[in-house]
């Protein structure tokens, strides 16, 4: 199950980032209806994305937040049956037009085959603590 969940959340990731709009057809086939995303920046605040509205919301603060912005999904790797690793590289431009690279790394729930949770951490090691591993 571990390598199906690997293609399962790069499948996902993928299309939710394509430009100039997601591939939804994509996005509702493989995320759960009631998926949960977890940012760094939204975990600040408290706040959790639910849902395809979720999606729409942080949609909407990424691009009112930036002048643009390309996520690319770097690799995918199983740590566990049901929990995937992926760092996605992404390159933000403000409006003001300065740049910026930052790597966050996931941790992606996958459940019956529907991507359920991710949620971003600053660096690979934040993300395998989290998840209760760590490398050694």
């Amino acid at each position: 199950m571990s390598q199906e969940n690997v293609e399962i959340v790069r499948r996902a990731f993928t299309a939710s980032a394509r430009k100039p709009k997601p591939d939804f057809a994509t996005v509702n086939e493989l995320f759960h209806p009631e998926f949960v995303l977890r940012s760094m920046f939204s975990a600040v605040e408290g706040r959790n994305f639910v849902g395809a509205s979720g999606f729409r919301e942080w949609l909407a603060d990424a691009n009112a937040t930036w002048g643009s912005w390309e996520p690319e999904v770097v690799n995918v790797e199983a740590i566990d049956p049901d929990r995937v690793l992926m760092p996605v590289q992404n390159r933000f431009t403000s409006k003001e037009g300065v740049g910026l690279e930052q790597t966050s790394w996931f941790v992606v729930t996958v459940r019956d085959r529907k991507v359920t949770r991710a949620e971003s951490y600053r660096s690979r090691e934040q993300a395998l603590e989290a998840a209760g591993l760590s490398e050694e």
